[in-house]
């Protein structure tokens, strides 16, 4: 996805014969692809042809299964095939092809990783034990310029983030200026864009996820009675759900029963499709009907229901509304064992 969106810089100001070309060549793979990722057919169909950029996480599993397709990635190691992107995609050149490929593939400068491990280590142990991360993931974290799907990273990332003041904690606006004066590498178009999607990641670690490692450490603690009423209400839209977001079947199964917390993002869209269908989020405009809530998903009061529907209101996808409303509501229903 990062190949795509650093090709497609520019993307509404690509030329148009260029457009219709990207178009032809992913074509052949278009139904293949809408069915395997589950993505609404509304969405895909002249994706490329209009040279949009999107943050739905849908698209970007479309644009991994086309490329996958076309061999423009490897689907073991997800290399960029250059060779493949100059012979199949229009207007693409060797330097730029090289660059974008760097981009997403290639290692942090040494000398950016040495800075980056500098300026947090004042920091390091303190949210270590603020956020009870792991000392062996967390030390020399930076220094290694690693990538993580441990939710605790997450946090512990946040904790700095904090703390060094690149994040303001009350409404999770970032700094761009600290992250200029102490972030080495960084650029202020760079900062001031959230570098499309590379730092729009970074900041769905810190920001959308929130902080994950206490919510982990509770999950199974929800009561057995609450998690068998979850289940049975969500039961009867799970085969539905599974087969229309193209979810995994194991990732799904008994979800809500063991009340689990997940990093997959068709997951997401997985509580989102049966919110929908279970009248608790509206599929037109998003909003989340509190009133449906009480009466069908055991546990839940007007305090918490009212507090986890602040918490949504400035996400914008709707599988992360419907998901961040199960999560507030996990958290919020976990008892002492």
């Amino acid at each position: 996805m990062l190949s795509f969106a650093c090709l497609c810089n520019a993307l509404l100001e690509a030329p148009l014969d260029y457009r219709i070309s990207w178009e032809e060549v992913a074509e052949k793979y278009r139904s293949e692809c809408i069915c395997e990722i589950g993505i609404s057919p509304a969405v895909a169909l002249g994706f490329f042809g209009r040279g949009q950029y999107s943050s739905d996480p849908c698209i970007y599993c479309y644009i991994d299964c086309v490329n996958t397709k076309m061999n423009l990635l490897d689907s073991a190691t997800a290399a960029i095939n250059e060779h493949e992107y100059l012979r199949q995609i229009a207007g693409t050149t060797p330097p730029m092809v090289s660059k974008c490929r760097n981009q997403t593939e290639g290692e942090v400068p040494l000398g950016y990783r040495i800075s980056w491990d500098g300026v947090v280590a004042k920091y390091v142990s303190e949210c270590i034990c603020e956020i009870g991360v792991s000392p062996a993931l967390a030390t020399d974290f930076f220094l290694k310029g690693e990538y993580s799907i441990d939710r605790c990273v997450y946090c512990y990332i946040k904790c700095l983030a904090i703390k060094m003041n690149l994040l303001n904690p009350a409404n999770t606006g970032v700094n761009e200026y600290e992250y200029l004066r102490q972030i080495a590498g960084t650029t202020p178009s760079m900062v001031s864009k959230l570098n499309f999607l590379l730092l729009l990641m970074t900041n769905a670690y810190i920001i959308v996820l929130l902080c994950l490692a206490s919510l982990s450490n509770a999950l199974m603690e929800v009561p057995l009675d609450i998690r068998l009423s979850w289940d049975d209400v969500m039961k009867k839209y799970e085969s539905e759900c599974i087969c229309q977001i193209g979810v995994s079947s194991a990732a799904a199964a008994d979800f809500f029963l063991k009340a689990q917390y997940s990093v997959d993002r068709c997951i997401y869209c997985y509580v989102r499709c049966v919110a929908e269908k279970l009248n608790l989020l509206n599929p037109s405009n998003g909003e989340l009907n509190v009133n449906e809530y009480l009466r069908q998903i055991a546990g839940t009061n007007l305090n918490m229901l009212t507090k986890c529907k602040n918490d949504t209101a400035l996400l914008k996808d709707f599988c992360d509304v419907a998901y961040s409303m199960y999560s507030c509501i996990v958290t919020n229903t976990v008892v002492t064992v």
